[in-house]
């Protein structure tokens, strides 16, 4: 997984940003796991019934659908910086 970071770097982004963007790609994992943890814990209470969780889950699903719709429509096309 933190090797994806260094291989989408290399090849979206020039050779003087790839340092930053596989930090940034890194700090992101991390952080929307355990964003993702906190959130499901504080909106999922001990009376939650079947509806609830699955509204949660729901919420997760168009989060995450929107996000990647978003990265089709920022990197479509073809790489300019292919690093050898």
């Amino acid at each position: 997984m933190i090797s994806g970071a260094n291989k989408f770097a290399n090849i979206w982004f020039p050779h003087q940003q790839i340092f930053l963007v596989s930090s940034t790609v890194v700090f992101g994992l991390f952080a929307s796991d355990a964003i993702g943890v906190v959130i499901s814990s504080f909106s999922i209470k001990d009376d939650a019934t079947q509806d609830d969780i699955f509204n949660v889950i729901l919420c997760e699903s168009i989060t995450i659908i929107t996000i990647q719709m978003l990265m089709a429509l920022f990197f479509r096309g073809t790489p300019k910086y292919i690093q050898k």
